[in-house]
């Protein structure tokens, strides 16, 4: 074919939704599996140019890093919805305006692929919250988690709302321990997500707190009882809010 075929030592594989693109069902993702990474050779491998001079944007820009850190670029479309018509649409980074079809099977292992890597199997895995070593109590708020199905090929979401907030705020409050003022709190994640903000709550009101880089804040000075919110969101189809309390003696 004449396509550049990938070298059978790719290392890593990422896929950033491409600028021009403005359909939301654009998933960015990165693999290093070589289960992964085969399917993404296999694709490419197979296939077949399409005649013609083609002039269109893509969904994907496909970045491909050997174990040398030799790269290969490309532009992909794989459509929305797993299909047995569907087929995708691969051009060559070094030329942009020749095309090549990929299988409809190709298509559906790559598209189900992408989905697969936004899911949590085991559901969303709660956060640690340390201060000076002893660890938060921590409440849920709200949530959404994503599940593969893979006889549908489709990703189900699943949604809670907390409880009412009176009954959440006694317990949030109940199991709030006392900390000295200035005190560093630590938040870990066992999965990073893509965004982390806390918030201090007074009289309703929501005031965002500044985490550093190694997800550390410093409490304020001010003594009584305060309650913090926890936002984490790791793509659109997953996110989560964690609610904790402290008494500043």
């Amino acid at each position: 074919m004449g396509l550049k075929d990938p070298h059978d030592t790719i290392q890593k594989a990422t896929f950033t939704c491409n600028p021009t693109w403005k359909n939301a069902s654009c998933i960015e993702a990165s693999f290093t599996h070589p289960d992964d990474l085969q399917i993404i050779v296999d694709a490419i491998e197979h296939a077949k140019p399409v005649e013609g001079i083609l002039d269109m944007s893509t969904e994907y820009n496909v970045e491909l890093v050997d174990n040398d850190q030799t790269t290969h670029h490309y532009s992909l479309s794989l459509g929305f919805e797993h299909n047995a018509h569907t087929e995708g649409l691969l051009l060559d980074g070094a030329d942009s305006h020749q095309g090549y079809r990929i299988s409809n099977t190709d298509t559906n292992r790559l598209r189900d692929m992408i989905l697969q890597s936004t899911t949590f199997p085991e559901g969303l895995l709660e956060p640690t919250v340390r201060i000076s070593g002893t660890t938060i109590p921590l409440y849920s708020g709200a949530f959404c988690s994503s599940k593969w199905n893979p006889e549908t090929h489709q990703l189900e979401s699943i949604c809670g709302i907390p409880p009412a907030p009176d009954t959440l705020d006694q317990e949030i409050e109940g199991q709030a321990i006392s900390v000295a003022p200035s005190s560093q709190i630590k938040v870990d994640f066992p999965t990073k997500p893509a965004k982390i903000e806390l918030y201090m709550v007074k009289n309703g009101e929501h005031f965002p707190v500044e985490l550093d880089r190694s997800g550390r804040y410093t409490v304020s000075l001010e003594r009584g009882y305060a309650k913090y919110v926890l936002s984490a969101t790791w793509n659109k189809d997953n996110n989560s809010q964690y609610y904790f309390g402290v008494y500043i003696r």
